[in-house]
């Protein structure tokens, strides 16, 4: 095998020989492999949290997240989008999910990021 230390971006392809190519395959087969074995194992150990609040997956379908299309869309306007989301939750967090306090939070921390959005619009 040829020495790997000559500046490759001046040698000709023709010039590189088939064992050459064979070690360089394989080298980089083995470290493909061993990088993915790495992503697979940094994976299994991550948790994955679903925030229900700030970024719901029902939201964020198509290339294109549906609060960003709506301050596009409405420009100017889209504070009076974020003023009716917050009187909405306000309004109903008591009554949607009496049973569920959880729920009730959600709908209140819902009521909390439109507001926050609303500020930032100002």
């Amino acid at each position: 095998m040829g020495d790997y230390s000559v500046d490759r971006a001046t040698q000709r392809l023709s010039q590189v020989t088939p064992a050459e190519w064979d070690a360089l395959r394989k080298k980089t087969e083995e470290t493909a492999s061993e990088l993915a074995t790495q992503e697979l194992d940094k994976r299994s150990t991550e948790t994955f949290e679903v925030d229900l609040v700030n970024k719901p997956p029902h939201y964020n379908h198509g290339k294109i997240e549906a609060i960003v299309y709506l301050q596009d869309s409405l420009g100017d306007n889209v504070s009076y989008y974020y003023e009716g989301s917050v009187k909405k939750y306000l309004h109903r967090w008591r009554y949607k999910n009496a049973d569920d306090v959880a729920l009730q939070k959600q709908d209140l921390l819902k009521a909390e990021y439109y507001l926050k959005k609303l500020i930032e619009s100002l």
